[in-house]
């Protein structure tokens, strides 16, 4: 094929593509004005006119049906009759005493009794720290079997050992209220302690029967300073106590859980840990619960937490058991700093 035949038959071939091109355009320009009523102007005047004769017919018909409705009832003697009847029982109830403003002042008075009623039972429910029989609610420190305070010293205010461990095994379970991972250092560190001062006592009651006692035997016999023994356990055990008696009491005062447990780890452990194990206490820290929301851990009952003022509650309970902590902590540090085993 030649140069001049090739050319000629891709000029055809172009000029089929643009006639087909303007025709189909054409086509989509008449489809669009003609599918679009607003694109040609007499549509919306046929629409227009369309609605108006639908209205006009609709009116017709609700006339007609009117018509209709007041012909059955000029000619339906029954229905005359009803409403005639009914027309005069409303006014022989206005002449005979009003009987039907009577039933709505009978509803008003209910209704205003039940409101008088519903606003005595929200009082009642928002009357504080009390459950409908009047008792007060319990907390987790008030449903505890022993306490600080419940202890009964011995003379010399001698500390008895077994109910001082009590006291100490009923309250390490506080620190997993906040979960297995932010105090369980701290709750280990209780819970071994303990367990140590434990085993002492049961090698000899009589001569470990107070805390005092079982040191100033150690210290005796020279060996106060040995790992394990009753005298570093219990050191041990008054500081990690005094971390938690602190954190309680800021806890109490309204502080923030992870706010509370970093002061008071300073002011206590904090002394005397090495770098690495204080960092890993404030990493600790950082994973605590809000205070709110530990609180509602503090309940023995779950639906005493709907109480306006529970939160007060638990922190009045707190505080009134952390009394009883602090006295027999102040204690302990006397007895250290006395005898010079503080440090």
């Amino acid at each position: 094929m030649t140069y001049n035949a090739k050319m000629a038959r891709f000029s055809f071939k172009l000029l089929v593509l643009i006639v087909a091109t303007l025709a189909f355009a054409a086509f989509l320009s008449w489809s669009r004005d003609f599918g679009n009523p607003y694109a040609n102007p007499q549509q919306p005047l046929r629409g227009k006119i369309a609605e108006e004769k639908r209205e006009t017919h609709i009116d017709n018909e609700s006339t007609e049906s009117q018509n209709i409705e007041a012909e059955n009832f000029q000619g339906n003697p029954k229905i005359a009759l009803k409403t005639e009847e009914s027309q005069d029982s409303n006014q022989r109830t206005d002449k005979e005493g009003n009987e039907a403003p009577q039933v709505n002042k009978i509803s008003d008075d209910n209704d205003l009794q039940e409101k008088q009623d519903d606003q005595e039972d929200l009082q009642g429910n928002n009357n504080g720290n009390t459950q409908d029989d009047g008792e007060r609610i319990k907390t987790f420190f008030t449903a505890l079997p022993t306490s600080f305070a419940a202890l009964r010293l011995e003379d010399g205010n001698g500390i008895p050992t077994k109910a001082f461990l009590d006291a100490c095994t009923d309250l390490t379970p506080f620190l997993n209220k906040f979960g297995k991972t932010s105090m369980n250092l701290a709750h280990n560190d209780l819970s071994g302690n303990a367990r140590k001062i434990h085993a002492v006592y049961e090698i000899d009651t009589e001569v470990s029967w107070t805390l005092q006692k079982m040191v100033l035997h150690e210290f005796e016999n020279g060996d106060y300073e040995v790992d394990g023994k009753g005298t570093i356990s219990l050191l041990w055990l008054k500081r990690g106590f005094e971390f938690v008696a602190e954190f309680l009491q800021r806890l109490a005062d309204g502080e923030e859980t992870n706010v509370a447990a970093n002061k008071a780890y300073d002011n206590s452990l904090g002394h005397h840990h090495n770098f690495i194990l204080r960092g890993t206490f404030k990493l600790a820290f950082t994973t605590l619960a809000y205070r709110h929301d530990f609180f509602k851990t503090l309940a023995v009952n779950l639906e005493d937490t709907t109480i306006a003022n529970f939160d007060e509650i638990v922190a009045e309970d707190m505080a009134q058991y952390n009394k009883g902590l602090q006295y027999i902590l102040q204690l302990l540090r006397d007895f250290f700093t006395e005898k010079g085993l503080d440090n």
